[in-house]
């Protein structure tokens, strides 16, 4: 009994749909606002981390079919088609977990994220989708030539700010 077993999988997942349905069907109206504030907060963290888990399901989908196997040209339009969403989110997901996600070697052996410090304050629910996007902004507009050691630095340093910081700010 494994963390890839298909039953044990299964099972949590259930468990998981089964919580979340006991959770909705909840009266929040009696609560504090003190309480309310403190269970949004939770909340947040929760759907944050959430993300991580995305990225491993889609990382894990792309190694053992591509898109065309599947009918489609490509992963976001998988995604697009599957979950019935926007193709610029669609894009942005599948974005996101080419940098946020597992990947492989050639030789299939398994590799961190691209970007390790991001993919670990986001499974942690620390920072959110949005401190994400200014990340992969600022990213974007880094040249080619700069070294691996100030890129690394770079993102500790926007990781470290996206912990205490708005996208706003941080931007």
């Amino acid at each position: 009994m494994g963390l890839t077993d298909a039953a044990v999988i299964e099972e949590a997942y259930a468990e998981y749909e089964a919580a979340a349905a006991r959770i909705a069907a909840l009266d929040y109206t009696g609560l504090d606002v003190r309480t309310l504030l403190e269970l949004m907060s939770r909340r947040e963290t929760v759907k944050c981390a959430r993300e991580s888990v995305d990225h491993q399901l889609r990382a894990a989908g792309q190694t053992q079919a591509t898109a065309k196997e599947i009918g489609a040209k490509d992963w976001p339009e998988v995604l697009y088609v599957r979950h019935r969403i926007s193709r610029e989110e669609a894009r942005r997901r599948v974005r996101d977990c080419d940098n946020l996600g597992p990947r492989s070697a050639i030789t299939g052996e398994p590799l961190g994220p691209v970007w390790e410090l991001v993919a670990q304050a986001l499974a942690e629910g620390a920072i959110n989708g949005e401190h994400v996007a200014v990340i992969t902004n600022f990213f974007a507009k880094v040249p080619l030539w700069v070294d691996p050691t100030t890129l690394s630095q770079c993102e500790a340093d926007l990781v470290a700010a996206a912990r205490y910081q708005t996208p706003e700010e941080l931007r």
